[in-house]
């Protein structure tokens, strides 16, 4: 099993499956030391196989005993584990823990609101319920974040409505802004760095008409430029 677990891995580690990171992480293995079939011989061997490719700790091991503390570290750590000590069989996977934890889930999902046998308003209350996946991305979803956003706008103030003053608008945390303005549809002028939320100004120099625009765009590690533009503002 070992051995062929390995080389299905190993042979498929780059390329169309890229197994090397799509499996990263995510296998867990537990193993007796003294295993009655010496599968813990095959399960070092498949460390050690996938370990030539990955490099050390793509397999990580570790030898804690089986306690509802340790497992759940184990678990969340690890993708090999060696038990001390254990021979073949359930025992070692400590069966008792994740029976409870699925008694206990199916209880949750019974007396649920829309459970089988849902509990009475007088032992519990609209609060308990917990985050519903809906609300989670009515908050936090994507469209939510872009709901939250607004582009610059620009408005005329100041004495004789010659200043142009204008908001970058809100963008997501941790995007870098740079802007810089458009006057009769020409960008004009150094960009300049600018922050969430910031007011910016213009002020026309000389007399006249000109249409005038703040140019935004942000920048963030991973995302392609953003670039946005306020109303045109004319100036007379």
């Amino acid at each position: 099993m070992g051995f062929d677990l390995s080389r299905y891995i190993t042979d498929n580690f780059h390329g169309g499956k890229n197994l090397g990171e799509v499996l990263r992480h995510r296998m867990f293995i537990y193993v007796g030391s003294h295993d009655t079939y010496y599968l813990n011989e095959g399960v070092a061997q498949f460390q050690q196989n996938v370990e030539a490719y990955g490099g050390p700790g793509w397999v990580s091991q570790s030898a804690k005993t089986p306690s509802c503390e340790s497992i759940l570290t184990v678990t969340s750590q690890t993708n090999v584990t060696v038990l001390a000590g254990k021979t073949h069989g359930g025992n070692y996977q400590a069966r008792e823990i994740w029976d409870y934890l699925e008694l206990l889930y199916t209880w949750f999902q019974d007396h649920a609101p829309d459970g089988k046998t849902p509990l009475s308003s007088k032992v519990t209350t609209a609060a308990a319920r917990g985050n519903n996946w809906h609300d989670i991305i009515r908050i936090g979803g994507h469209q939510a974040a872009l709901d939250r956003q607004a582009s610059p706008n620009a408005r005329l103030t100041g004495y004789a409505k010659r200043t142009v003053q204008a908001s970058v608008g809100r963008w997501d945390p941790g995007v870098m802004l740079e802007a810089q303005w458009k006057v009769d549809g020409k960008l004009t002028g150094e960009c300049f760095a600018v922050r969430q939320g910031q007011q910016v100004k213009w002020v026309q120099r000389r007399a006249g008409k000109n249409r005038v625009q703040l140019v935004v765009t942000g920048r963030k590690m991973g995302y392609i430029d953003d670039t946005r533009h306020s109303e045109t503002v004319r100036v007379s």
